[in-house]
């Protein structure tokens, strides 16, 4: 047996391509990565070097899938591979006529962004109908998938560090009202949009730190926004290594993953979330959405159909002694999906 990961951008940039790799290393199957280089970093596989970003218009970047679709087509042919891998919907529907004569019933469809497939619903149920398995990351896609197929739960984390977290006591530091200054952490990824909305709702408060910490099509622009208006408890630090990356959770009360009310960011789980869990910290998030859903399910910090009232939301509340065992609890439901997702996977491979 011989994979092919068809993989549509550079591995450091979706930690996800580990989950599978993992498994396969453990089950000693041979596998290769096709890996499409848009940052003109260096990568180990079949690589296809062409530079893409965020910033290109939307026919540019449909362009650059279709090239890449048909590099991966001729790869997998090449390699003779037995079975795929095929991340990401746009990639998956690029390479649809080479999938249905290749590799019906012989590839996997792991689906992580809401993407084109919401304005070709027809041609991507026929992709459906010919994969074998579709893993997808957060349950809330569900609301916009078609239904009739079997969609398995594969989170975007590291199962044996959950599990390491599972098994090691940790206390919650009750956060008393009285303190002087509540720090909020948007760490990562910046986004303008909704951010703007928070750091309106807490400019000029003195006992309220707002720190984005991180790089973004949006950072100097959010920046100058907070220039503009005075907002003076609102910090920018820029790029950050990732192995830096816990010295921020660390030192934050919150973490804002407070974001625009739509589709796409109403049925995914962020990073942060995940995060949140694992460092045990209270989230900002939008209500009626799956990261809203579990914040409220669970008591994990604040669930907001807006931000109104923030920063006395913020001021008064208390983490109580249950917190952490809460954060676990919904760890420990996560870890029941990964068991289902990598009894597939082992399906998949062993068939």
């Amino acid at each position: 047996m011989k994979i092919g990961l068809i993989i549509p951008g550079n591995e450091g940039f979706l930690p996800f391509i580990s989950i599978f790799k993992k498994i396969l290393k453990e089950k000693n199957v041979e596998f290769e990565c096709v890996i499409w280089n848009r940052m003109n970093m260096t990568e180990k596989g079949i690589v296809y070097n062409a530079y893409s970003n965020r910033a290109q218009n939307n026919f540019l970047k449909l362009f650059n899938y279709y090239k890449f679709a048909g590099f991966a087509a001729k790869q997998a042919l090449k390699h003779k591979f037995d079975k795929l891998v095929v991340f990401s919907p746009q990639l998956a529907l690029f390479m649809y006529p080479f999938l249905k004569k290749h590799y019906a019933n012989r590839f996997w469809l792991d689906y992580r962004d809401l993407s084109i497939e919401q304005k070709c619903i027809k041609l991507f149920k026929k992709l459906l109908d010919i994969s074998e398995y579709i893993s997808i990351s957060s349950p809330g896609f569900k609301k916009a998938l078609p239904d009739g197929y079997e969609y398995i739960l594969s989170h975007n984390f590291d199962i044996d560090e959950i599990k390491s977290i599972l098994n090691t006591p940790f206390t919650s530091g009750v956060r008393k009202e009285t303190m002087d200054t509540v720090t909020v952490s948007t760490i990562g990824a910046i986004r303008l949009d909704s951010n703007i909305e928070v750091i309106d709702s807490i400019k000029g408060n003195n006992k309220i730190l707002l720190r984005f910490i991180g790089e973004g099509m949006a950072s100097k622009t959010l920046q100058e926004y907070a220039e503009r208006t005075n907002a003076k408890n609102v910090t920018f630090s820029g790029f950050y290594k990732k192995c830096d990356e816990h010295i921020f959770y660390e030192t934050t009360d919150f973490v804002n993953i407070y974001y625009p009310h739509i589709l796409s960011h109403d049925t995914a789980l962020s990073n942060r979330f995940y995060k949140s869990l694992v460092f045990r910290k209270p989230m900002i998030v939008r209500s009626n959405s799956i990261q809203g859903d579990y914040v409220k399910k669970y008591r994990l910090g604040l669930s907001l159909d807006d931000c109104n009232d923030l920063s006395v939301k913020l001021c008064e509340y208390v983490i109580d002694d249950d917190f952490s065992e809460r954060c676990n609890m919904l760890l420990s439901e996560f870890c029941k999906d990964y068991d289902c997702f990598y009894n597939k996977f082992v399906d998949f491979i062993d068939k």
